[in-house]
């Protein structure tokens, strides 16, 4: 726990199939995940450079008082998700801490 930030409520795993990932989840008892499928932010800029955004699937569920939340991005638009797989990781990408109680 941060005494600025407050306590890590959520770790966003980017991967290459988030079916596959739920299920790895859901057997070490994480779930159930609610799926927003084919996302597409409205407003989006990679690098300073405004642009349409990524295709995604998104997937939340709960665990304790953490979120757990798998991103696989479904197109080839510029981010920071493909980033991370091209250069060869799979998991854990970013924490997040949330103000307030």
């Amino acid at each position: 726990m941060s005494r600025i930030f407050g306590p890590i409520r959520q770790l966003a795993m980017v991967v290459k199939d988030w079916e596959k990932a739920i299920h790895q989840w859901a057997e070490v008892g994480v779930g159930p995940f609610y799926v927003i499928d084919n996302f597409k932010p409205e407003v989006y800029r990679y690098r300073g450079v405004s642009m349409s955004g990524p295709v995604l699937t998104l997937c939340f569920a709960q665990s304790g008082p953490v979120q757990i939340e798998i991103i696989q991005q479904k197109d080839a638009t510029p981010s920071a998700y493909m980033d991370f797989l091209s250069s060869g990781l799979e998991g854990c990408q970013h924490v997040c801490a949330w103000y307030g109680n």
